[in-house]
């Protein structure tokens, strides 16, 4: 595991690399602050991304489970209509979607 220090060391050169990517680099900011434990953190740096490229079903799928872990069942049911909206095969989406509407009680 990397020191402390080096660690904000690489947040601050992929901070600085968005410039250069500005859709993949936040995201994979966002996955590396999940992997911290940052969610809420995450989701800001995929809203980011979607803001730049609202059309990126990737990004989409890709915040969703950061979501749904930290209760936000509405907002990953958007996340995942979206995903489907843009990427009918997602599969993955698909067994989301159970999984949310199961949570909120729609399931028939």
């Amino acid at each position: 595991m990397l020191a402390q220090g080096k660690l904000d060391q690489a947040f601050g050169d992929l901070s600085r690399a968005i410039a250069d990517d500005p859709v993949r680099t936040p995201a994979s900011r966002a996955d590396a602050r999940a992997a911290r434990g940052q969610l809420v953190e995450a989701i800001k740096d995929f809203t980011s991304a979607l803001q730049l490229a609202p059309v990126n079903a990737r990004v989409y799928a890709l915040r969703r489970p950061y979501g749904l872990k930290l209760g936000q069942l509405k907002p990953a049911l958007d996340d995942v209509i979206r995903t489907l909206m843009l990427d009918a095969s997602n599969w993955e989406a698909y067994n989301l979607l159970a999984q949310i509407k199961t949570a909120l009680g729609r399931v028939r």
